[in-house]
């Protein structure tokens, strides 16, 4: 994955339009995950689309679109000027999130589980940390029975808790910048009540599920092949002292990476946002 702008021969499907989404790269812990990351790389590489467009991520908020009112006639440089023409909203978003990532601590993310969702044209199969939706009371209460209690040691919660607290806090603060006019703030700079409601409506109707794809399948046996191997890269070798199941990841930093709308190829890495460090 490229991690700066850089030309690309154009394509018939680009436009000239941006495309911008913010994510966490997974970063493996240590030796054990970093191997059971290159096993996933590897079934990505036969069955995910994207694994040329992508690194092993979790997406915290979909790829949304900036709009160019203008022809760039220059086909050389697209992306680098269509960064140039949308540099006050691109720093107004990174801006809006770096200031959430500086109230969150880096953590350790633990996935441990596979799981499917029906679209379409294909079934998508990915990994998920547990659990993975607090919004669901039966989840909620089983992960308390299983941790003892809600307010367990916190570098021993490797669930998906902080990260769900994460996202949440980055869609309240990046989505209001993303509609293209709307006055999402009262006259003393505070969020009006119906942003408020409207916020709490979209969060009912797209629970966060945190996950990494693994691939597509488009029948029942594919499904079920590509689930059985992504089971075995989150069990590996089971060697005596490694870690039982799942690869363990360091959350320490979400990006804010970019590509022309349309064009084949990588995202580009635009802002790397720091969590707190302690």
């Amino acid at each position: 994955m490229q991690t700066s702008a850089t030309a690309q021969a154009p394509t018939s499907a680009a436009s000239q339009d941006l495309v911008g989404v913010l994510v966490i790269l997974i970063k493996p812990s240590n030796k054990q995950d970093k191997q059971r990351y290159d096993q996933l790389q590897q079934l990505r590489r036969k069955h995910d689309q994207a694994f040329s467009r992508w690194l092993p991520h979790i997406t915290l908020i979909p790829p949304f679109t900036l709009a160019n009112p203008s022809k760039i006639e220059d086909s050389n440089s697209i992306l680098d000027e269509l960064i140039k023409i949308h540099e006050l909203k691109l720093s107004q978003i990174a801006e809006a999130a770096l200031q959430v990532c500086a109230k969150h601590e880096t953590h350790s993310l633990l996935i441990d589980q596979v799981s499917t969702f029906p679209l379409r044209k294909y079934t998508n199969v990915h990994l998920r940390p547990f659990p993975t939706n607090f919004q669901d009371k039966s989840t909620r209460g089983s992960w308390q029975a299983v941790n003892g209690s809600s307010s367990q040691d916190k570098d021993a919660d490797h669930s998906s808790r902080r990260i769900v607290g994460l996202q949440t806090e980055l869609a309240d603060a990046v989505t209001p910048l993303l509609r293209p006019s709307a006055n999402t703030t009262s006259g003393d700079g505070s969020s009006s009540g119906k942003d408020q409601k409207d916020r709490s409506s979209r969060r009912k109707e797209n629970v966060f599920k945190p996950h990494v794809s693994v691939g597509q399948s488009t029948s029942s046996k594919a499904t079920w092949q590509l689930c059985r191997s992504a089971e075995k890269v989150l069990s590996g070798d089971s060697k005596a002292g490694e870690q039982s199941h799942g690869l363990l990841c360091d959350i320490d930093s979400v990006q804010l990476m970019i590509k022309q709308k349309g064009q084949e190829g990588p995202y580009h890495i635009h802002k790397q946002l720091l969590l707190s460090q302690r």
